[in-house]
């Protein structure tokens, strides 16, 4: 898994949250044995979602701050430093390159736990674009 698929992942959390959500409470055949993609997919949802989830609490509460303001919110650079400086208990000076390459960090490490540890096994979670 790289780190451009643990971004793609993290920025759909919302998407994802919402369509298992439309899933669960609004459609009657999720669990008919006719419908078994749509269980699949349903399944497929729930896995990402943990997943993301785990990567969430394994980052330190900053970098998931970033993390979560950055791909979750969709907050800009800017506003991530300014809303950082106005909220820090300490005072320190903070950045959008500070910021920035926090993110990064927190990405890295994602990305290496992951290849350290599942290597390949749960690149199936990755959404793939759909070659034409």
């Amino acid at each position: 898994m790289t780190e451009k698929d643990i971004i793609a992942l993290l920025g759909k959390k919302r998407r994802y949250e919402t369509e298992i959500a439309i899933m669960r409470d609004c459609s009657d055949d999720l669990l008919d044995s006719e419908h078994s993609q749509r269980s699949g997919d349903y399944a497929l949802l729930k896995r990402r979602l943990s997943m993301i989830g785990h990567w969430l609490d394994f980052l330190s509460a900053e970098e998931r701050y970033i993390v979560e303001l950055r791909l979750i919110k969709n907050k800009p650079w800017p506003y991530i430093a300014e809303h950082i400086r106005r909220n820090s208990v300490v005072d320190i000076p903070c950045d959008e390159r500070t910021v920035q390459r926090q993110f990064e960090k927190a990405i890295g490490k994602l990305q290496s736990f992951m290849q350290e540890r599942f290597g390949e096994r749960l690149d199936y979670l990755v959404e793939r674009q759909q070659s034409i």
